[in-house]
């Protein structure tokens, strides 16, 4: 943290705003230091722990049933959170007196005050607006990719997609094949689907977890393709329920298959269930028994395609990197209204 601040100041200078994700803990005191403001800005609707909207943490994920209870459940949980985040405490408000801080008054937010301005950087149709996020927050939509400087679908992966019945799409996101757990939930999601005797296409992530996999019938391997493109070709959508997964399968309304593995995850499966899209399953439980069954009856249960098609058409009319350029722009508007700006400094 230490580091990060020297570097987050050094390239701040000048800056009018300093946007950052939550896991750069330097950012808020970066801004501090600097006499600007700073802003969250979050891809998640966990980040904000709302007490009226409950979060789902992934070591409690046997309470989503509870979820609806709204603040009954909302507010115990919270505590329980921030009881969690206890150890990062000392550390973090020691390097705070060392720059001459003054101890913070959120352990998620991790600033001195609350921030004057709040990204929230996914759908509303995934978590509405709370009255007790900071600043006021409200969802923007996603801020998707344009493709631009991306290579597009191979043609040799469309063709395939597109020789046979919509497949199952498996992916887990830009980090969830690192770990043995995730290689191990795309083999049992591979397996499963061959078992059924439905065409698939495996994101692996990496040549290694390709050659793990080996040849399946019905399979298509590729280590990764745009799943802006792909996901609207698939039948099914499996994934972990990580940020960007969410967001794009959500876009392209297609019935969803979530597989968490840890944090924000399990609370992303809870939330695509609840609007009735999805089925969840635990990656920890994934066996290839269970996935398949899971995938049958999202083939099988015409609502949850009927409903991830309405969502998804209403989810592709938002524009969450221009409604948050705005969200931005009215408030340096606000906050100094010339010249505008001179900088924006960005770190995620």
């Amino acid at each position: 943290m230490r580091d990060a601040h020297a570097d987050l100041v050094e390239a701040g200078r000048g800056a009018d705003l300093l946007l950052a994700g939550l896991s750069c803990t330097a950012a808020p005191m970066a801004a501090e230091t600097l006499g600007i403001p700073w802003a969250p800005a979050v891809l998640q609707p966990i980040a904000f722990l709302s007490a009226q909207d409950p979060c789902l943490p992934p070591h409690l994920h046997s309470l989503a049933p509870l979820l609806p209870l709204g603040p009954l459940i909302g507010r115990p949980l919270r505590i329980g959170v921030r009881a969690g985040l206890r150890h990062l405490h000392a550390p973090i408000n020691h390097l705070r007196a060392e720059l001459g801080l003054r101890p913070f008054a959120d352990p998620m937010l991790n600033g001195a005050a609350e921030p004057p301005l709040a990204l929230a950087l996914f759908s509303p149709r995934l978590a509405a607006a709370q009255p007790d996020w900071p600043a006021g927050a409200r969802p923007t939509g996603a801020p998707i990719h344009d493709g631009t400087g991306l290579a597009p679908l191979a043609p040799d992966t469309r063709a395939w997609i597109e020789a046979g019945t919509p497949p199952v799409l498996a992916t887990l996101g830009s980090s969830g094949t690192r770990g043995a757990r995730g290689g191990t939930v795309l083999r049992a999601l591979a397996g499963a689907a061959s078992g059924l005797g439905r065409r698939t296409l495996v994101l692996s992530g990496s040549p290694a977890v390709a050659e793990d996999l080996g040849e399946l019938p019905h399979t298509h391997i590729r280590p990764f393709v745009p799943v802006e493109e792909a996901m609207p070709l698939a039948g099914i959508v499996a994934h972990h329920g990580g940020a960007g997964s969410t967001a794009a399968g959500l876009r392209a309304g297609r019935p969803t298959l979530v597989l968490p593995i840890t944090g924000d995850q399990f609370d992303h499966a809870a939330r695509l269930a609840r609007l009735g899209v999805a089925l969840v399953l635990p990656a920890a439980r994934a066996t290839p028994d269970r996935v398949a069954r899971a995938l049958q009856r999202l083939a099988e249960v015409r609502r949850f395609a009927l409903r991830a098609a309405v969502i998804g058409a209403e989810v592709r009319q938002e524009d969450g990197a221009g409604a948050a350029a705005a969200l931005v722009t009215a408030f340096l508007r606000r906050a100094a209204p010339a010249p505008l700006p001179r900088k924006l400094a960005l770190h995620a």
